[in-house]
């Protein structure tokens, strides 16, 4: 049985830095860092525990206390181009408000939002090639699990024309050096392209393109029946012209398994309107 979640109060600028900040900013990545180890500590007692993320709210101190010139640039860097808007009653977007964006559809109320449980995050969006540049470096989190099944890789072999008895054949492969059939590694590799959108994803766009791939290796086999998700990390942002460029690692996890499946460097190229 799972408990009532219990909820931290982090800011987007827990994950950013914004000058003239960091004493704000370090107290808000400490309440991040605070909530990833307490919900791995608190998950085996069925108790969940999450932060909410907000971006710049519109509340009045902060309207008094700044210029309408700062504000629009503070604006500027979220994800939907705005900052929060202020509901009913004329208060400030409290806690109980925040978290019902993730099942409300006023999620304009957030610029940028993530939630983490036990190291899960929410799809990271951007906008603008500022933003994302001002992202490199950024930890995206992970993905959901999902299982291997035998009829995912048979398909893959049938695509492929890969049939090596490793891979298909499940009475021979319980004799063989893995003990089960395993995934393909390009398969495991393919998977990438289904995590990738779940982990950061450009809105606002004129045009993007997967440019290829820097790096790519196979620490360890994926058995049949094992699940895995994708973990991201933004490693570089450059501009090349008009667009952008960023290489995102994926590293493809195997649950209980010290070593992941693959890892490898995707590179994507956006351009994003004007």
């Amino acid at each position: 049985m799972v408990a009532a979640p219990l909820w931290n109060n982090a800011s987007v600028l827990g994950w950013r830095a914004q000058k003239g900040q960091a004493h704000y900013a370090a107290a808000k990545a400490g309440v991040m860092a605070l909530t990833r180890c307490s919900a791995v500590e608190a998950a085996e007692h069925g108790v969940r525990i999450n932060a909410v993320s907000p971006s710049i709210a519109l509340h009045e101190f902060l309207k008094k206390a700044s210029s309408e010139e700062l504000l629009a640039q503070l604006a500027s860097r979220e994800a939907f181009g705005r900052a929060a808007e202020v509901w009913g009653g004329g208060q400030r977007d409290g806690l109980p408000r925040q978290r019902l964006c993730v099942v409300h559809d006023r999620r304009s109320a957030v610029g940028q939002f993530a939630a983490r449980l036990r190291g899960v995050a929410m799809t990271m969006v951007f906008s603008s090639a500022e933003q994302l540049a001002a992202a490199e470096g950024q930890d995206l989190g992970t993905t959901d699990w999902i299982e291997i099944r035998q009829d995912r890789i048979d398909q893959f072999a049938d695509a492929t024309d890969d049939h090596q008895w490793i891979h298909v054949d499940p009475e021979r492969a319980k004799d063989g050096p893995f003990g089960a059939c395993i995934a393909h590694g390009y398969l495991t590799l393919a998977l990438a392209n289904l995590f990738l959108p779940q982990l950061i994803r450009a809105d606002n766009l004129k045009m993007g393109v997967n440019v290829g791939c820097d790096r790519v290796r196979f620490p360890a086999p994926v058995k049949v029946g094992s699940r895995i998700r994708g973990r991201g990390e933004i490693l570089k942002v450059e501009r090349i012209k008009d667009a952008v460029q960023s290489t995102v690692r994926v590293t493809i996890e195997i649950e209980g398994s010290e070593r992941p499946g693959c890892v490898v460097d995707t590179i994507s190229r956006y351009t994003f309107n004007d």
